[in-house]
């Protein structure tokens, strides 16, 4: 579980995030949506300590994971490795596709050999990916298909065991059947971790996520059940957002 308590981000003297408080469920799928620019994906990238590579960022506040603030861990290393992240385009190591899901895990220290080659084929059947490069593990990673390529990018953050998974936009560049692939990928490790994931797909939001988070200008206006989001909204500014 992550608990957002009054919290506030900044780059340089522009605030984009306002006293946000908010708590992502445990074993549970959280959509945040919102119009472009609101600020969804500087909360996850606030939540794993990544906002702070940019120049200019700092906040007030507190992210709460395990009942530790994330912004007292000295080495933001730690807190990346228990909050995984994955990006809009779909990201490759220029390595083989095996060395692309041990990365990870040879940085912090997993050195047994055979440990690493089952770490490797278990991660990509998790993500639905053996079958399909069982006999090219190492091959460039590059040549996979888009798809692919995303499924690989999940499965290198699942190597290091996080407990919590976010995803900006995940499915944005994909056709349909690989989207689907990956709404039952997250569907199915909705059972063993928190997922949080940005999406500007409505109906994307509808089918996979237990929980909606509507957000503006740098704002949580509304959150909830997601059904009760989006048959029964509560405020203007998130039925305006839905039926447009």
């Amino acid at each position: 579980m992550i608990e957002v308590l009054e919290f506030d981000a900044f780059f340089k003297q522009k605030q984009i995030l306002y006293c946000l408080s908010a708590t992502f469920h445990s074993n549970c799928i959280t959509a945040l949506i919102g119009p472009s620019g609101c600020g969804k994906t500087t909360l996850l990238k606030s939540i794993n300590r990544t906002a702070e590579l940019n120049q200019g960022f700092h906040s007030k506040g507190k992210i709460i994971m395990d009942n530790t603030n994330v912004y007292s861990c000295k080495d933001s290393a730690v807190v990346r490795r228990q909050i995984g992240m994955v990006m809009q385009k779909p990201l490759a190591l220029p390595l083989s596709i095996k060395e692309n899901i041990l990365f990870g895990p040879r940085y912090y220290g997993m050195q047994d050999k055979t440990e690493l080659e089952d770490l490797a084929e278990n991660t990509l059947r998790k993500v639905g990916l053996w079958q399909e490069v069982k006999d090219k593990v190492n091959s460039s990673a590059s040549e996979l298909s888009g798809g692919q390529l995303q499924r690989l990018s999940i499965a290198r953050s699942l190597a290091i065991c996080p407990k919590t998974l976010l995803l900006d936009e995940p499915c944005s560049s994909l056709d349909m059947k690989s989207t689907r692939a990956i709404e039952e990928l997250l569907l199915t490790l909705s059972t063993q971790l928190t997922i949080i994931i940005v999406t500007h797909n409505v109906a994307q939001a509808k089918r996979i996520a237990a929980e909606t988070m509507f957000m503006s200008e740098g704002k949580i206006i509304e959150c909830g059940i997601t059904q009760h989001i989006f048959e029964k909204p509560q405020h203007p500014l998130t039925q305006e957002f839905i039926t447009f």
